[in-house]
């Protein structure tokens, strides 16, 4: 992110030091798509803006501050994907699962998955595959894959010990 950031700005100047008084719209364009990028990537390096956390029922992933939960229960299986020159980690929903239908249809015509991680946090796309897949096993296994209700749930105590899931798990 922060060579994105970096060759974002530094086109963003070229595009500015080549307004001349008698500048087009096309330049100022330049100069402020390559401002917005500039912004863009270095959002992405702040704290929280980007992170995966996996829980024994589900998982929360967020990019640009925005998080989304998913439970295991609602997905098939995690697979690596070729998007746009790279190796990402996407799934498809089962059948039972409603929410956004259409969203999801779409990105299934455009990449082949209906949802996919921006990010892979780095690990190779392959490794973080499995392990979703490892961790999706055992909460379906262990029975911990469920949904919470108004009065929650008890979790069995055997997922990571009955602790909450250290960084790196």
């Amino acid at each position: 992110m922060l060579a994105f950031a970096v060759g974002s700005f530094v086109f963003s100047v070229i595009g500015m030091a080549t307004v001349e008084d008698n500048a087009k719209l096309l330049d100022y364009a330049a100069f402020v798509a390559f401002g917005l990028c500039t912004v863009a990537f270095a959002s992405q390096l702040l704290p929280r803006a980007g992170y995966l956390t996996i829980r024994p029922d589900g998982f929360t992933a967020c990019a640009m501050f925005r998080a989304h939960e998913i439970n295991w229960l609602d997905v098939l299986e995690f697979r690596v994907v070729n998007i746009g020159g790279n190796d990402m980690v996407g799934w498809n929903y089962h059948a039972n699962y409603q929410a956004q239908a259409t969203l999801r249809k779409v990105a299934a015509t455009l990449s082949g998955v209906e949802g996919a991680l921006a990010n892979t946090y780095g690990m190779p796309a392959e490794r973080l595959a499995a392990l979703l897949n490892q961790r999706r096993r055992i909460a379906l296994d262990e029975g911990t894959a469920v949904r919470w209700g108004a009065g929650g749930a008890d979790l069995p105590s055997g997922w990571s010990g009955g602790k909450r899931p250290s960084k790196g798990q």
